[in-house]
């Protein structure tokens, strides 16, 4: 079994240990309302919207309980996608949902169909730059010229940097932070990447949990704030952290 194959077990063995409940793909209560919130800036009614990596659907159905839009969630893990279905039968939903099995490397879309696309930690379980690459193409590939791609992924930069921080202050590294089956962002190749891909008019880079990071990675406040759903309400400062927000745009 190869290293893309075993990442895909592990998945379905959290949809199985998990279900429906939004620690299938995050134990950070706070950080995933960060990222909703960061994602749910680009949306809007009458929209295709995909959401790639969408794992239990946890976040499509909060999108399509707001949005009167089509939202197609998708997931290699055929375990999510099966909780995903069941957790959407007795919804009440403003908007329309599919759920489908699709790997983001071999979309079965056809070209500039959606307005928006997203992902939450998705891009970075693929564990070569290669992939990533190939990936992030794809998505290019089904994405409507001007359309938004936003991608919430972790940054081996960022990580960096704030280890270096802790270093500084008399702090451990955090080591633990990049998980086996994950290979996080390296925010320079990305920049040099949009820079040579005519398809993408521009990349943006926003720290949307720095506040966050602060508080829970810099001070020792970790417990206090873990299960703070509400923490997207609180003024976001500074450029810290690993938890990132890739916006691109496709040229027009």
């Amino acid at each position: 079994m190869n290293r893309v194959q075993k990442i895909k077990e592990f998945w379905d063995q959290r949809a199985m240990q998990y279900g429906a409940n939004q620690k299938a793909t995050l134990g950070e209560i706070a950080v995933r309302y960060l990222e909703i919130n960061e994602i749910n800036r680009h949306l809007d009614h009458g929209k295709k919207i995909l959401d790639v990596g969408c794992g239990n659907g946890y976040t499509t159905k909060i999108f399509a309980k707001n949005y009167k839009s089509k939202i197609f969630g998708i997931d290699y893990a055929p375990e999510m996608i099966e909780i995903a279905k069941q957790n959407i039968v007795e919804s009440e939903l403003f908007g329309e949902v599919q759920f489908n099995v699709q790997d983001c490397l071999d979309l079965n879309y056809q070209n500039n169909y959606f307005d928006v696309i997203y992902t939450e930690r998705c891009i970075q379980n693929l564990p070569e730059l290669k992939l990533q690459e190939h990936a992030i193409l794809e998505l290019l590939r089904v994405l409507k010229p001007g359309g938004k791609l936003i991608l919430i992924e972790c940054s081996k930069t960022g990580l960096l940097k704030l280890n270096k921080i802790r270093k500084m202050i008399g702090r451990t590294e955090i080591s633990d932070a990049e998980p086996w089956h994950n290979k996080f962002f390296d925010d320079n190749w990305l920049l040099e990447f949009a820079h040579n891909n005519k398809d993408i008019f521009r990349l943006e880079i926003k720290h949307f949990a720095s506040t966050y990071t602060f508080l829970t990675r810099i001070l020792p406040l970790w417990r206090i704030f873990y299960y703070f759903r509400y923490f997207q309400y609180v003024p976001n400062i500074g450029e810290l952290g690993y938890f990132k927000a890739y916006r691109i745009l496709k040229t027009d």
